[in-house]
Order: structure tokens, then C-alpha cells, then sequence
């Protein structure tokens, strides 16, 4: 399983992608659509500060020159972004939360613990399989900071309905609805590998 690390790390702006574009990811999903199954959408490095004598990436929260958006890859946070792209053609694309944990702010590091700031919440029982299904399917939520423990969103439209991981095809139809329910009704949550 691959989870694609950084995707605009090295854009110059908002709106630049840099040297990864939705096509390459549309590409290699297209390739191995059960290896190759989403991005990080929440980078790590989320305690890294501006510091004298670093250049801007290195200063920068998330070490990207000042362009991740309240702590997510721009591809993620801009509505209609290169995440949305991917999800409107169709593709089971997820979006992942790391630590990418090197060394810890309180060490001089630029990084919080696995765990600690960003999370990856995956609806699956406490086997390896269905924590992998969760994750190739997208019944999962990210957040950062510690906004919520659980997250869970239904849509229908008419006599259809999909849970989160699910798709539910319209076809055209206006009466489409989501609404939020007790995720972890039907499975136990599990945090970056751990039973919560």
C-alpha cells in the first residue's frame, strides 16, 4: 500500500503543484488502484517554527515554504484542489494525517510524536484486514490538533444511501442529503495502528 508523502512540498504557491500533480497520482492509481490509494493531506513537521538562518521550507510549519493551509497540503485544502479532482473522476482516493516524526519540538526537532498532533481515524475492527480495507475503501477522517475523536458521515439520495467509504451514484438527482452518525457503532476506531 502506498500513501504519497509531501504532495506539494515543493510548490512555489497556491495553485502551483510543484514537482507532484494530480495526474501522476491519477496515473499510478490507474497502475495499482489497491497499492497506490491516497496522500498525505496532513503533513508532518507540524511544529517546525520560522527560525533565523533557515530558509523558508525549513522555517515553515509542515517545512512547506508557508503553503500548507491550516496545517493541510493545499491539494487537500483548496476546495476544488487536486484531491477533489481526483474524487470527481471517480477515484477511491484517500487522504491521510502523519507525524513524520524525526525528532520532537521540546528535543529542537521540528515535530510532534506519532499520535500526539495529527491522527488518521480508521472505521475497522482490530484485525490487520479490515484496518487495510478501511484504508483502501476511505472509511477513515483525519484531524489535527485533537478537533475530534470520531467522525462519521452518511449521504442518500431517495432510496440509496452510502456510509463514509461507501459511493452512492445520484445519477443527476437533486434530492441528494448527508447527514452525521455514531461512527463506531458498528466498528471499534482505530488511531495510527492503535485500538482506541
Amino acid at each position: 500500500m502506498v500513501i504519497a508523502n509531501h504532495p506539494s512540498r515543493t510548490a512555489k504557491g497556491l495553485g502551483i503543484w510543484g514537482r507532484h500533480a494530480p495526474k501522476e497520482y491519477r496515473a499510478r492509481h490507474a497502475a495499482a488502484p489497491r497499492v497506490a490509494i491516497g496522500m498525505e493531506g496532513a503533513p508532518g513537521h507540524q511544529a517546525a517554527r520560522r527560525k533565523s538562518g533557515l530558509d523558508t521550507a525549513h522555517g515553515s510549519r509542515g517545512l512547506y515554504r508557508g503553503y500548507p493551509m491550516g496545517g493541510f497540503d493545499q491539494m487537500v485544502a483548496t476546495l476544488g484542489g487536486g484531491s477533489d479532482a481526483l474524487l470527481g473522476q471517480g477515484l477511491h482516493w484517500t487522504i491521510t494525517a502523519s507525524s513524520d516524526s524525526h525528532g520532537h519540538w521540546r528535543e529542537g526537532g521540528a515535530d510532534f510524536w506519532p499520535g500526539e498532533y495529527a491522527k488518521t481515524w480508521v472505521f475497522a475492527a482490530p484485525t490487520s484486514p479490515d484496518l487495510l480495507k478501511g484504508l483502501r475503501t476511505g472509511r477513515m477522517s483525519v484531524a489535527t490538533g485533537g478537533l475530534f475523536e470520531q467522525l462519521g458521515v452518511t449521504a442518500a439520495a431517495a432510496d440509496l444511501a452510502a456510509a463514509m467509504g461507501d459511493t452512492l451514484g445520484s445519477r443527476g438527482r437533486r434530492d441528494a442529503r448527508h447527514h452525521p452518525f455514531p461512527p463506531c457503532a458498528q466498528r471499534q476506531c482505530r488511531r495510527d495502528g492503535a485500538r482506541s
